[in-house]
């Protein structure tokens, strides 16, 4: 597994390499921006939903109360009045509480999403180099030898590795080679 790390050099032809990762982490870039506007979009409109809809019943529970407390009314009516009133502060208290640890959480989620994005992103780029440098790296080898057989150097039989992309065309290079090998011992 570990063996695509024994490389030493991963750019052989940078910019056809760096052209094809930029191509490859483009797409999960459009999709990681359009995902994060849309949960965090999302996320914020439940955020103010959250705050808003319980407030109301609360207001408006406390308007009635505040409408009950009149002059003419008598103590234990006002003790009661009194009694709802406090309760309706600590229900609200709790509920900003809570808003407050909804948020906390919501801000942990943000944080955990854009590691996780950065992760991926990271993760295709680094996928998408090793990849390109087994198309490069065998294109670089089989340019190499074409240039040596083009001076009339003798090469080295041509093999690739193993995960390597384009072994029929280093197939048909070295039946090349073979030919003019054959031929010049022929000649000579």
């Amino acid at each position: 597994m570990f063996g695509i790390f024994r490389r030493r050099t991963y750019l052989v032809h940078k910019s056809s390499q760096l052209t094809y990762v930029a191509f490859s982490v483009l797409p999960a870039l459009v999709m990681t921006i359009f995902c994060v506007y849309f949960i965090f979009d999302n996320g914020e409109l439940i955020l103010k939903d959250s705050r808003e809809k319980p407030m109301v019943p609360i207001y408006e529970l406390q308007q009635s109360v505040a409408n009950l407390e009149t002059d003419d009314c008598s103590p234990e009516l006002i003790a009661e009045v009194q009694s709802i009133k406090s309760e309706l502060v600590l229900l609200t208290k709790s509920l900003e509480s809570g808003y407050e640890e909804t948020i906390y959480r919501w801000n942990s989620t943000k944080r955990v999403l854009y590691l996780v994005m950065a992760s991926v992103l990271m993760c295709v780029g680094l996928w998408a180099l090793i990849y390109s440098h087994r198309i490069a790296g065998p294109l670089y080898r089989i340019h190499k030898n074409i240039d040596e057989m083009a001076r009339g150097e003798d090469i080295p039989p041509i093999s690739l590795r193993k995960n390597d992309e384009f072994k029929d065309l280093a197939a048909s290079l070295e039946k090349l080679r073979l030919k003019i090998r054959d031929k010049e011992n022929a000649n000579s």
